[in-house]
């Protein structure tokens, strides 16, 4: 954790010295992050390694912000600039967004289908805005990724039905052409979320790329499976699919679905499944989160039907 001695002489490049500083905490308010602070009430200080990521998240937000839409913009130094480059990384300060975080477990409770409605609706409302935005961002194809490393690299590793694999590749490959591509945030965990006045906000559009659009609202459900599936499985799903149809149905009907997307939903679902597994495989450290990423696609191939839309 860096000290705060250092951070307060990184906030005087703000005139900002003296104000309280926090260690900023995940959504269930226990891990500290380490390369964010909150600074005061107002303020946000985020340290990273890649200065363009935090440009074109700055460019970004600054269009929200233009819409009238909650972004965390930054906050230009006493010199006008908005990053400051310190130890070989850079630093920036930012606009703080207020809310609460919502936790995955909500959405398992009494109520959480409409909660999870809702998230959907506002994924959907801010593909909306993305949409017409003129912002700079990585162009990415999620077919590439998926068919030329992670789904061979999934295969090796993980024992699948060879009839689903087929299916999946051939269906996929099919659909992937017909999806609406555009700027989409590309990490909408709730992590990236807050909650406030019975809206949602989002933060960080540090990974913002133009990709397949449904991408956003099913990685949101796959996100909130992924922090509770131990729980999950013991349950076989019967929690989390409603909170999978609640969100993709919370954006259709802010988005409107084309066929092939929902078609599509599952399918990439099981595609980001297997990016993850083929990236954790070559860390080391993560040996945990392959394993549970492993078990969750084999999940996903024997529950296949039941997340069809």
């Amino acid at each position: 954790m860096e000290s705060h001695p250092n951070i307060e002489k990184l906030l005087s490049l703000w005139g900002m010295e003296g104000e309280a500083i926090a260690p900023a905490s995940d959504p269930a308010g226990i891990a500290r992050k380490t390369n964010v602070w909150f600074v005061g009430e107002r303020y946000v200080l985020k340290r990273s390694e890649d200065a363009e990521r935090l440009r074109r998240s700055f460019a970004l937000a600054r269009l929200l912000d233009a819409q009238g839409l909650e972004a965390a913009t930054a906050i230009p130094s006493l010199d006008g600039s908005e990053l400051v480059e310190d130890g070989g990384s850079f630093v920036c300060l930012m606009k703080r967004i207020s809310g609460v975080h919502l936790r995955s477990r909500e959405l398992y409770e009494p109520g959480g289908e409409e909660k999870a409605r809702r998230l959907g609706e506002a994924i959907g409302k801010l593909s909306i805005a993305l949409r017409g935005l003129d912002a700079p961002a990585a162009d990415s194809d999620f077919g590439r990724t998926v068919f030329g490393w992670a789904f061979p690299r999934a295969t090796e590793l993980v024992s699948l039905p060879d009839g689903f694999c087929r299916t999946f590749a051939e269906r996929l490959g099919q659909l992937l052409p017909l999806l609406p591509r555009q700027l989409i945030h590309r990490d909408p965990n709730l992590g990236n979320l807050l909650f406030s006045g019975g809206r949602f906000a989002f933060l960080d559009f540090d990974l913002a790329e133009c990709n397949a659009r449904v991408f956003d609202p099913v990685y949101a459900a796959g996100s909130v499976l992924s922090e509770t599936f131990d729980e999950e499985k013991l349950h076989g799903l019967a929690r989390w699919l409603p909170v999978w149809r609640g969100i993709l149905q919370g954006y259709d009907s802010a988005a409107a679905l084309t066929p092939e997307e929902r078609e599509a939903a599952p399918y990439i679902l099981a595609g980001s499944e297997c990016i993850f597994v083929a990236w954790c495989a070559d860390q080391p450290s993560m040996r945990g989160l392959f394993d549970a990423s492993a078990a969750m696609l084999r999940t996903f191939c024997e529950r296949f039907s039941d997340l069809r839309l």
